[in-house]
């Protein structure tokens, strides 16, 4: 570790012996020996990166390289923009790593056991717009994709939808809680007017690599904004029933254990099919609920279906 971490202070110090040069070439164009220095400290640069990884590799550590761009003419980047990009992108990442190991994640809390595996380590950052180098430790499997592989996989997949019924299928097989992380993240580089360069690296490979565009961004966040899904449950349940309006088709019903229910009646109460009120009933109720994935909120609708003495 003490090499990899002498290797970043070397990768900082030629950065900021580009920098130097760069400000006096500015200064003085002419200058042929500024200029030989320049791409001498460059090639010193690239080398000590090389190094760089390749020590990750040996530490059994995969380097993700996240750059943020700016649209031609807009080179601003503010610390709030970069800051909830990349805490979104980790939240983003621990969601879907979850669900892959897990199962479908329905809330979007990640657990002190996922976090121990997903959570990236701040390597350096580099310049060309703003770039961060991070790490993470990673399997070395011979043949198959390690769940860490998968992951990032399973991100680059999702940020290429651009209409519901994809966004509906990774909802399916991950859950609500990546869908809404994704949202969150997208809507950060939307919002910031930043696209997103990353590559996902072992040693000299580049095992997976996505750059994504304003437009494409705004695709994913319109997608996800339009999507929401729908579940039916159906249980008996036994209560007294406080409130039945047949003009408005509306009901109140008060469960055993003291729960509220009001929604919409699905029979017809009329002369021959009399309640009283109050009065307790066994009742079947249907529940409706509808969960939005941009919001990750969730609509609960309750019909009365059925009643009996």
């Amino acid at each position: 570790m003490n090499r990899l971490l002498n290797t970043i202070d070397k990768i900082s110090a030629t950065q900021a012996e580009i920098r130097e040069l760069e400000a006096a070439i500015e200064q003085f164009p002419d200058t042929k020996s500024l200029v030989l220095g320049l791409r001498s400290v460059e090639r010193r640069h690239e080398e000590l990166e090389a190094e760089f990884r390749e020590l990750s590799h040996e530490q059994f550590l995969d380097v993700c390289r996240y750059r943020m761009f700016a649209q031609e003419g807009e080179q601003r980047f503010t610390v709030p923009a970069l800051a909830s990009a990349l805490a979104d992108f980790q939240s983003l990442f621990s969601n879907v790593y979850d669900a892959i190991k897990n199962g479908a994640r329905q809330r979007s809390r990640t657990r002190p056991e996922i976090a121990a595996v997903s959570t990236f380590e701040f390597g350096y950052s580099f310049s060309g717009s703003v770039g961060f180098v991070l790490t993470l430790p990673n399997d070395r499997l011979l043949t198959n994709e390690t769940d860490l592989d998968r992951t990032i996989n399973t991100i680059f997949e999702m940020t290429k939808a651009q209409e519901s019924d994809e966004i509906l299928h990774f909802a399916k097989q991950l859950g609500a809680a990546p869908i809404r992380a994704m949202y969150r993240w997208v809507s950060d580089h939307v919002d910031s007017g930043l696209g997103a360069d990353i590559g996902w690296l072992r040693e000299h490979e580049v095992r997976a690599e996505l750059v994504a565009q304003i437009p494409e961004l705004r695709k994913v966040q319109r997608a996800i904004n339009q999507t929401s899904d729908e579940s039916i449950e159906e249980f008996n349940a036994i209560g007294e029933l406080l409130g039945a309006d047949v003009s408005t088709n509306t009901f109140h019903f008060k469960l055993e254990e003291g729960t509220d229910i009001r929604g919409r009646m699905e029979l017809d109460i009329n002369e021959q099919n009399t309640v009283a009120l109050p009065r307790r009933y066994r009742a079947r109720i249907k529940k409706v609920t509808t969960i939005s994935y941009s919001t990750e909120e969730e609509r609960a609708v309750y019909y009365l279906t059925a009643i009996v003495e």
